[in-house]
Formats: structure tokens, sequence, C-alpha cells
């Protein structure tokens, strides 16, 4: 085999992804694992708030969350967020967006999950749940809002 046709040979094959490298699969891996961590994570905060488990909420927020706000400040505002939406009809994750940074927030580890969802008394909304990684490693969440 001519030296060309081997070196084309090699080039399709590192195009195409014909040659594995074990090493993105295992960082893939744990991508898949984060992403289902922080998802269970948002799926848990969220059955709270439909559930009316304010202070529960704030308990398993993120340090940054408990240091700044008290959990009746934070029922207060959750209340006020929800004020009038009615019941949870549905809900469905649209997408996730990483950030090193997000504004008023001090730099971390984040990931924005971002619901489309319809209330009794809302027909289509959009929840936004912000996760940060902790200093233990476990997601939590960092800010919620609802448009």
């Amino acid at each position: 085999m001519s030296s060309i046709l081997k070196f084309i040979i090699l080039m399709m094959i590192s195009l195409t992804g014909f040659m594995v490298n074990p090493l993105p699969a295992v960082a893939e891996e744990v991508t898949v694992v984060e992403a289902d961590q922080q998802n269970q994570t948002a799926q848990d905060w969220l059955d709270l708030i439909d559930q009316t488990k304010y202070k529960e909420s704030w308990d398993v927020a993120s340090a940054d969350v408990r240091g700044n706000i008290t959990s009746d400040q934070w029922e207060n505002s959750i209340t006020s967020t929800l004020a009038g939406l009615g019941r949870r009809l549905t809900r469905g994750l649209d997408a996730r967006k990483e950030a090193s940074s997000k504004p008023g927030l001090p730099d971390g580890t984040y990931v924005d999950l971002i619901f489309s969802s319809s209330f009794a008394n809302k027909q289509q909304a959009v929840e936004t749940l912000t996760l940060v990684q902790d200093s233990d490693g476990i997601w939590r969440v960092a800010a919620y809002s609802i448009k």
C-alpha cells in the first residue's frame, strides 16, 4: 500500500472518529453521571416547591443561598414568585447551560436547567433553576425564577 493511500486512510479514520481514545469516553461518562445528578437534584427540589415545602427547599439550597438569606425570606420570595400561578400541570426540561459565573453570584461551577411549564393559571411559563456545585462537590440550587 502506498504511503499516500495510508495517509488518506488514517486521515479518514481520524476525521470520522473510528479511532477510539478511551480518555474522552471516560470524560463523557462523567458528564452523563453529572447530568443525571443535576437532573435528580432539580427534580427533587422542584418536587418540594410543587408540594409548597418552601422551607425544606431552603434546607437543601446552596451554602451561598443559606448564608445570604433566611429560610423565612426564602419562603416569602418563593411564595411571591409563584403567587397566582396555581397548581403546576406540566414541566419538561428544554435546555441546560453551563457557566463559571452568574450575575449576582460568586464565581463557581453553575448549570441552568430551563423548563417549559404550565400552571392552572398560566398556560406557558419558563422556569429556570440554577444549580451550583458546592465546595463538597454536591449540586445544589443557587437560584430559581419563573417567567
